[in-house]
């Protein structure tokens, strides 16, 4: 297991504008073992939005120690392609991890079109990790559509006294609000100093507005 990652959070929401819940947690151990379990706070909120749990994963109160990993990792592509993959290349996944699963899961948030889970993972910061991550709330900010280009260079602040989130991470290019770092890749901001994490531009998705914001995060 590696030393800069041990725990992975199952994340929901019931549609592509609502709000992410937190509904579960994979754990690394010492022992190699992944292990699934979910929250009970997140899982009681998510249930008001319609969340009724992971197929494969059916009981709440239950820890999952057997295939957790191999469930999970049916939402990669095969590894056999990963590597001439634009999944890969796309989500920046270090050559030497392609073969973990594990760590590709974390990169990669194990996305998928026909449902509405994402795998955020709690780097654990250090001196060359860089990662790719998505903005949420750009619906609140009217992004102006040309505003952003590939590579751009963004700025950011720790909201604390924002009163949805204390952890909340805003960013912003100039004096135009963009969006919030997502629950769970917030928390790097915390972990490590300001002025040592480099935020860009890695994609836009627009159709006639700002989509999505993909941004890279480094650590120097």
């Amino acid at each position: 297991m590696t030393d800069t990652l041990k725990h992975i959070y199952l994340s929901w929401r019931k549609g592509r504008s609502s709000r992410r819940h937190l509904v579960g947690l994979l754990s690394g151990s010492f022992d190699n073992q992944i292990r699934f379990s979910y929250l009970n706070d997140g899982v009681e909120r998510a249930s008001l939005d319609g969340f009724r749990g992971y197929t494969e994963f059916s009981d709440f109160n239950k820890q999952y120690e057997l295939s957790v990993l191999d469930v999970f990792a049916q939402r990669l592509t095969p590894s056999g392609r990963l590597s001439t993959s634009h999944t890969a290349k796309f989500w920046g996944v270090p050559t030497e991890k392609l073969n973990d699963k594990w760590l590709v899961l974390a990169y990669t948030q194990g996305l998928l079109s026909t449902d509405n889970f994402e795998l955020l993972a709690d780097f654990e910061p250090h001196v060359g990790l860089s990662f790719i991550s998505d903005l949420a709330g750009l619906s609140y900010n009217n992004v102006p559509v040309d505003l952003l280009q590939k590579g751009d260079h963004l700025e950011w602040k720790l909201e604390v006294e924002n009163e949805y989130d204390p952890n909340a991470v805003l960013v912003s290019k100039g004096d135009q609000k963009i969006g919030y770092i997502k629950k769970v890749h917030c928390n790097i901001f915390h972990k490590w100093p300001l002025e040592n994490i480099k935020l860009s531009v890695h994609e836009i998705e627009r159709n006639g507005i700002v989509k999505n914001v993909f941004i890279k995060v480094v650590l120097i």
